[in-house]
């Protein structure tokens, strides 16, 4: 059965489709395995004429549009692009991203999310009030017990404290912060890479 992974589109005036364009260069051909990434269908045309692309895309505008191709764009209409400039429609279209990817996976309908860059610039000015991926994640999957961890092949971390300015950390770390943390550092290496 193939797995299907979602990419964000981040923020379009910044590098994330970029980003997703190169990493899909780089992941098709793999099979066994479905890509869905979520953009404005004028970005992707703009990035793809800088980025060329070496994959096949199918279209879509409907979560049941998707199917059994490799790559998939989920094109969510057109946004203005103004590259290298947070803006509201650039915030907009982020959040839009990330909602359409969170249906997808509160309805089982993917396994994974990879995430590129946002701006909380863009994100405010859209009239979302919310510092990061993490802290909007664990609001719609309503959960208090969650961690943004980085990953490689030889290092598993995680930040005890995330968006936060550096004179705030010592006010906010805590034997119950730092076990909560723990926590989910402990099941992730458990259930996520089976290491015991």
């Amino acid at each position: 059965m193939k797995k299907r992974y979602i990419f964000s589109c981040g923020d379009i005036n910044g590098i994330g489709p970029e980003i997703v364009i190169k990493s899909l260069n780089r992941l098709s051909g793999k099979k066994g395995n479905q890509f869905i990434f979520i953009c404005p269908g004028n970005v992707f045309k703009e990035i793809s004429s800088l980025i060329r692309p070496s994959f096949k895309v199918k279209v879509v505008k409907k979560v049941d549009e998707i199917d059994g191709e490799d790559i998939i764009l989920f094109d969510t209409g057109m946004f203005k692009l103004t590259s290298g400039k947070p803006t509201k429609s650039s915030g907009k279209a982020a959040f839009l991203s990330l909602e359409i990817a969170a249906e997808l996976l509160m309805r089982n309908l993917a396994d994974a999310l990879i995430t590129a860059p946002i701006s909380k610039e863009a994100l405010n000015e859209a009239g979302y009030r919310y510092p990061g991926h993490t802290e909007l994640l664990a609001e719609w999957f309503q959960t208090r017990d969650f961690a943004m961890m980085f990953l490689s092949r030889k290092l598993k971390a995680a930040l005890a404290t995330i968006h936060k300015s550096l004179s705030h950390v010592p006010g906010l770390l805590s034997k119950q912060r730092l076990e909560s943390v723990s926590d989910v550092i402990l099941n992730s290496l458990k259930k996520d890479f089976r290491i015991n």
